[in-house]
């Protein structure tokens, strides 16, 4: 899952290593049945009335292109897309998702 810069990064695969330790099986097991058979929420999500800000890796393989198609093809969606990053996002562009973070909740998405 993780993008192909960082797949020999041992720092990392030792945290998701860790991750798997603590959170053991039953959990893993969990996530990725909720995370591979899930139905679409973005007609959903397009008729709230808030800002919506996505971030995702550029090699993400479990985000289905045609699922990011629409959402760069939307007005109602602000995409953000982390370069060198796969579905890790949070591990792998921490200082990226921080700042993309901060700068959503101080008013909004950084501009394309």
């Amino acid at each position: 899952m993780l993008g192909k810069r960082h797949k020999d990064n041992m720092d990392l695969l030792a945290l998701i290593q860790a991750m798997d330790t603590t959170l053991g099986e039953a959990v893993l097991i969990q996530q990725l049945t909720s995370s591979l058979d899930r139905p679409s929420l973005l007609s959903e999500l397009e008729q709230t009335h808030f800002p919506i800000c996505v971030s995702v890796g550029e090699e993400d393989e479990l985000m289905p292109a045609s699922a990011l198609s629409h959402l760069n093809h939307s007005d109602r969606y602000e995409v953000r897309v982390a370069a060198d990053c796969g579905h890790m996002l949070p591990i792998e562009q921490p200082k990226w998702l921080a700042d993309v973070l901060v700068q959503f909740y101080s008013g909004g998405c950084v501009t394309r």
